[in-house]
């Protein structure tokens, strides 16, 4: 069960991720690229190589555009990327590239791999923050399961009527008593 709603959540995560990118996509028609051109006043061949324009599913899908976007995910992280950053970019420019239309166009001089740093960046601090609100659940317990802490009542409804929360920070305990996972701090306990 755990590994389908990983999966699911990662099929989610990726298109969103997909559907993000794919809105900041530019391409062109080859037709409209040569207007451009012939309204610049320059040849299509001299286009084509100032700005770099190839097939935008060749652009997606090349090596360049994938080191490109992880060089710009790792400065923004300020760390090397994982190898599943690595696995989610790879994924995330394949399906962009497969999305493409045959004939568009697109220049590797895009902001594809900002866009897709940021969009990573800001999935992996969200990801952060969650994991560190996860981590810190086993800091709170049920007062029942503590030693004395702000709240008297031995149960959660007794706290309740009182108008406390029935979840009360793990009182600090270093008892030798106390099970590792319950001792979070030196105890000031005067009863330890």
């Amino acid at each position: 069960m755990t590994v389908e709603k990983n999966t699911a959540a990662h099929a989610e995560t990726h298109a969103e991720l997909l559907a993000q990118l794919a809105g900041s996509i530019c391409t062109r028609s080859l037709n409209r690229f040569a207007q451009e051109s012939r309204q610049d006043g320059e040849s299509l061949m001299d286009a084509v190589e100032r700005y770099e324009i190839d097939y935008a599913w060749h652009v997606l899908a090349s090596d360049r555009m994938r080191d490109a976007s992880l060089a710009l995910l790792e400065a923004k992280l300020g760390q090397p990327a994982s190898d599943a950053h690595k696995r989610c970019v790879a994924d995330v420019l394949s399906a962009a590239a497969a999305g493409q239309a045959s004939e568009l166009l697109m220049s590797f001089d895009s902001d594809v791999p900002e866009r897709l740093a940021t969009l990573l960046c800001e999935r992996h601090e969200r990801m952060t923050k969650r994991e560190a609100v996860a981590g810190t659940r086993d800091l709170w317990i049920r007062p029942s399961d503590t030693r004395p802490s702000a709240c008297s009542g031995t149960t959660p409804s007794s706290c309740r009527s009182r108008g406390a929360s029935p979840w009360h920070p793990r009182p600090a305990c270093s008892c030798p008593d106390a099970p590792a996972s319950r001792c979070i701090r030196p105890c000031r306990l005067a009863r330890c």
